[in-house]
């Protein structure tokens, strides 16, 4: 644990140190917080709760795809509306909680916070479909023809289509869900626990790949350079082994 945090702690600051708006800056922050993923999901998993571990594979793929579309085309104003969307983020939970505890007309942030809405509205008029006015899908096609334009298997769609949905399946309420947390027994039903349930193992390994897919864009598009490199590859290629010990395979 705390050779992930230093980890992390180590990509922030540098990201910290560079503007906003830099590409370099914001590839370091997205594999900071998906190292942060990975430390919940092995927390989780080696915890007994590996379906629960579903949900930072969801975030690790959201992640990688954003990133991905940032990088692809037309970055400055992509990454100006991936932060100007919290703007958007902000004035909508604000004015619930107001409404809520009857301070809409006396909280002194509210009109600060409409202020700052109004102005990205303005700047950006559809962006309440969210920053990248596409989903995630049309995201990850487009990323996988700027990056992956002769793979015979586009990767970003790839994972969408296997660690995304996974994570969707398990934690999202359905039947799905209540599947993956619980199974029958003789005389009723118990709570799924335990290190390796079945059809949860797969979905973990799954979770590599973003992760892979993400470093390798920092990497390639941006010269992450080969001692970082290196140091993440060899994190995730240790907490591999946490989980499956018996196994003696490494990441690529």
């Amino acid at each position: 644990m705390r050779e992930l945090i230093g980890l992390a702690e180590q990509l922030i600051d540098e990201g910290g140190r560079i503007a906003k708006h830099d590409t370099h800056a914001i590839a370091l922050l997205h594999v900071a917080r998906a190292i942060k993923c990975l430390r919940a999901l092995e927390d989780l998993a080696l915890g007994g709760l590996p379906d629960d571990a579903l949900g930072p594979i969801r975030t690790a793929c959201e992640l990688t795809i954003d990133l991905a579309y940032i990088l692809a085309a037309d970055s400055d104003a992509r990454m100006e509306a991936y932060f100007a969307y919290e703007a958007v983020t902000n004035w909508k939970t604000a004015e619930p909680i107001a409404e809520l505890h009857g301070t809409t007309g006396t909280d002194p942030y509210l009109p600060i916070l409409k202020q700052r809405f109004e102005a990205v509205q303005a700047r950006f008029p559809q962006i309440h479909k969210g920053w990248a006015q596409r989903s995630l899908a049309k995201k990850a096609k487009a990323a996988d023809a700027a990056h992956f334009k002769d793979a015979e298997y586009p990767p970003l769609q790839r994972m969408y289509a296997l660690a995304y949905h996974e994570g969707c399946t398990a934690i999202h309420a359905g039947a799905g869900g209540l599947r993956a947390a619980f199974e029958s027994v003789p005389g009723g039903v118990t709570v799924r626990h335990g290190r390796h349930i079945a059809g949860v193992d797969r979905a973990i390994t799954l979770s590599f790949l973003p992760l892979q897919l993400l470093l390798d864009l920092a990497a390639e598009q941006l010269g992450l350079p080969e001692q970082q490199q290196q140091h993440i590859r060899g994190f995730l290629g240790r907490v591999q082994q946490r989980l499956y010990p018996e196994n003696d395979a490494s990441l690529p």
